[in-house]
């Protein structure tokens, strides 16, 4: 069984009671049909609370209810943050590590691109093309300079033996 409550005490004694920037005031309840032999609908005055958000309550468990879901999720996010400077202080902040979370993402699926990957391919096959075809320079240039050794030795024989002859 549900049963609301509605507030009886007067605006001014609760808003005393209340938070600040919280409002206590009357205003007419929702209509209620009444039982009499014309069957017209009359307004009561009711007393309701207003939070600095604009949410209202008819009843004080309510605004009990809302202010200790508030306090609890304050909590909650005080843990959080304190979670955040004992991260920080290790550092690496939650951020950075959202932050690297949401790049490797990306990466990954960047990586899953077909013509990323044929782009990739294709530069890695040039990039093995030039350093095989330096290498090749390289023993190319390394056989010609033994080569012009050996064959400045020969001449500086052939030199020598033509002298003595």
């Amino acid at each position: 069984i549900n049963i609301n409550m509605t507030i009886l005490t007067s605006p001014s004694f609760l808003t005393s009671l209340l938070p600040p920037n919280w409002r206590a005031f009357t205003a007419h309840s929702p209509t209620t049909p009444t039982t009499t032999s014309t069957t017209t609908t009359s307004r009561n005055m009711c007393t309701y609370i207003l939070s600095p958000e604009g949410r209202r309550f008819g009843t004080v468990e309510a605004v009990n209810i809302y202010l200790t879901e508030l306090i609890e999720a304050k909590v909650k996010q005080e843990k959080v943050g304190n979670m955040e400077i004992i991260r920080q202080k290790n550092g690496v902040s939650i951020i950075d590590e959202e932050r690297e979370k949401v790049a490797r993402k990306k990466k990954k699926m960047s990586d899953r691109n077909p013509l990323r990957n044929m782009l990739k391919r294709t530069l890695k096959r040039n990039c093995l093309k030039k350093k095989s075809l330096t290498k090749q320079l390289k023993k190319q240039r390394k056989r010609h300079k033994s080569l012009t050794k050996q064959l400045k030795k020969q001449r500086k024989r052939h030199k020598s033996l033509t002298k003595q002859l």
